[in-house]
């Protein structure tokens, strides 16, 4: 038994001594579980089970935050990652709305390791600056420097070793001034990873070791497992195999023993590696099912498409065509839905890059208070003002352009029937004056009604009576379509008839259509959807105006819906001038264009697509140059509203 488990031990026993009932025994048993958690999860679980139980006969509040905090940290160290992430979420909305800033920091630094350790670098990276924030302005420099150590693990996948390296070595200082001997063990483990991508073995090696040895001192397998099993790989590169094997082989066994399942499938994949570099395909077989097995139960992409790329190989080697390829299809699909994964966070990514340029001044302005670096972080928060205040002003401009055409739009509108009542009054006043003769002029009735002028003056107001009722149905109709375009009186997210939406945007756009387009509508038979409409109203009246305008003369615009399996299908079809195929790669990004001194921002297609990705769903674009273009929606029939998008925190499982 190491010191540290001994001295874990003499903890528990002195637990006894505290008074029963006390919210003191429920922080400190809290306290204990999160030191047993990172070696021995499955232990704490009886530790944390007894506070939570007792936080809740308390009515302890903060007792029960952090007890639902440590209950996901054990279930992620066993690979529970569904129930983990349910427990860190929970913990958060809990901890922010008990306005306990120290848990939220807490439950944010543990979801960002976690999110590292599967893969997920931008949520890590999001997550980690976002606790980094948090625990620099507490002042918490144990938590920090997990942060840092997270934060390091997205600069690597990112390829920016210098910046991962820097991170970790300011991480391992943090660990060694609170005495986190287990943190500075991890950190020492991540710096010699960042020297094996450098191809610097042999300073890899050292730092390898000296987390092993860090690692065995407190007692801590998982840690110890991670340390052996980086050993392996270095001897792999110095082709060492049968060494790097049992390295290999002691890991994986540790691994089991703490219930790691996500860091077995790790050495089960690389021990299956080692024996296809000794060609044999049978041992090798044995231990890459095991992993494609496993990695399927916890359900880790990058393990599994290592899992089927490695089996696709000792297919191979074996003679088995069939299952080569079938293997390396598979891997050739995860691969590409990681691919893909990771392209669609590149704008988050290169935002959390600009805020890192910040975190670090005020981070160096917090330990060094430097006069010089208070002139640098103030201009970097000028600077970032005006980046802010400009990103405002674009945005309120593409605003305030899409909202004048819209004015202009219905004002012209509105003009007709204005005008038409405005006569119909001149009309009514001309036909009262002629009525009100006629009746001084006539000596009876008889004679009046057989005036000819009588009639004709009657048949002047019926007229005019039917032009201003139609008038005003016009204006009714305009103003009902306008009222629920925007909808300002309605529930912000809530059920919707998409054709409904379709119709109101329509009508607000029926004057540029005039007699050169045609409008066919092929609605086909969607539900009412849950949704956000007054934003689905601005992505349909900004496609229906891109296609507007891609009609020089005169032409068709087509809107059809149509409902596939679980998803609702709004194509818009116009017989434009198309987009040539140069501009439709990047025609989701903003641009920009220069009027001679003034510089506009197209905003539009990349406020759509910022639109429908909330709602879950697609845009597609297909266009040939001179025969026109189509865009399609794609829609979730049923999906909840992401309420935490607001904050840089995953939404529930």
């Amino acid at each position: 038994m190491s010191n540290e488990q001994m001295h874990i031990q003499q903890q528990l026993a002195s637990l006894e001594q505290i008074q029963p009932e006390s919210p003191v025994k429920v922080d400190r048993m809290l306290e204990l579980a999160e030191r047993i958690a990172i070696s021995m999860p499955r232990d704490s679980l009886e530790l944390i089970s007894r506070a939570e139980t007792l936080a809740e006969r308390l009515d302890y509040t903060r007792g029960r935050i952090h007890g639902m905090t440590m209950l996901g940290f054990a279930q992620f160290m066993m690979s529970d990652f569904e129930t983990a992430r349910e427990n860190l979420q929970q913990a958060y909305d809990l901890a922010e709305k008990a306005e306990e800033k120290d848990l939220q920091a807490f439950a944010l630094t543990i979801m960002a390791i976690a999110q590292q350790n599967l893969g997920n670098f931008d949520e890590a990276f999001a997550l980690a600056f976002q606790g980094l924030k948090m625990n620099q302005a507490m002042g918490n420099r144990r938590l920090e420097a997990w942060n840092l150590y997270a934060a390091a693990g997205g600069f690597q996948e990112m390829g920016d070793l210098p910046r991962a390296l820097d991170y970790l070595e300011r991480a391992s200082r943090l660990f060694g001034e609170t005495g986190d001997r287990v943190g500075a063990a991890w950190a020492h483990n991540g710096i010699g990873r960042v020297h094996q991508s450098r191809h610097e073995f042999d300073t890899a090696h050292r730092f390898f070791f000296r987390s092993l040895r860090l690692f065995e001192g407190v007692g801590n397998i998982i840690g110890e497992a991670r340390a052996l099993h980086d050993l392996g790989q270095i001897l792999v590169e110095r082709a060492e195999y049968e060494p790097a094997l049992l390295y290999h082989l002691k890991s994986l066994q540790l691994r089991i023993s703490a219930g790691n399942k996500q860091a077995q499938t790790m050495s089960l994949i690389n021990i299956g590696r080692l024996f296809l570099r000794q060609n044999d395909t049978d041992k090798a077989l044995g231990f890459l099912q095991k992993a494609l097995v496993l990695s399927t139960e916890i359900k880790v992409k990058p393990r599994l498409y290592q899992a089927h790329e490695a089996l696709s190989q000792a297919f191979e080697m074996k003679g088995d065509k069939a299952k080569a390829l079938q293997h390396y299809q598979r891997f050739h699909q995860l691969k590409e839905q990681v691919f893909n994964d990771e392209t669609n966070a590149r704008i988050k990514n290169l935002q959390i890059r600009f805020e890192t340029e910040q975190s670090e001044k005020e981070a160096e302005l917090i330990r060094l208070k430097n006069e010089e670096l208070q002139d640098k972080n103030r201009q970097l928060e000028k600077l970032l003002q005006e980046l802010h205040e400009a990103q405002t002003q674009l945005i309120q401009s593409e605003k305030l352009a899409a909202m004048g055409a819209l004015v202009a739009g219905v004002v012209h509108e509105l003009n007709n029937p204005v005008g038409a009542i405005t006569s119909s009054a001149d009309a009514i006043g001309r036909c009262a004056a002629s009525l009100s003769r006629l009746l001084d002029g006539s000596a009876d009735l008889a004679e009046l009604k057989a005036n000819p002028r009588l009639q004709r003056t009657l048949d002047i107001l019926q007229n005019t009576g039917r032009v201003n009722q139609e008038a005003g149905e016009r204006v009714s109709r305009l103003v009902n379509s306008l009222k629920r375009f925007v909808r300002l009186d309605e529930a912000v997210f809530q059920k919707t008839d998409i054709h409904q939406c379709l119709e109101n945007t329509i009508v607000l756009l029926e004057n540029h259509l005039q007699d050169r387009i045609r409008l066919v509508r092929e609605y086909g038979d969607l539900p009412e959807m849950a949704c956000f409409p007054a934003e689905l109203n601005q992505v349909f009246m900004n496609l229906l105006t891109n296609a507007i305008q891609a009609i020089a003369g005169e032409g068709v615009i087509t809107i059809r819906t149509r409902r596939e399996d679980d998803m609702a299908r709004i194509e818009f079809r116009d017989t434009g001038q198309g987009i040539p195929s140069d501009r439709l790669a990047r025609l989701f990004e903003p641009n920009f264009t220069r009027q001679g001194e003034r510089v506009k921002a197209g905003l539009g297609l990349p406020t759509c697509l910022q639109i429908v990705r909330q709602h879950h769903g697609t845009i597609e674009v297909e266009s040939t140059p001179g025969q026109g273009t189509t865009f399609t929606v794609s829609l979730p029939m049923e999906w909840q509203a992401d309420w935490t998008t607001s904050r840089s925190v995953p939404a529930r499982a």
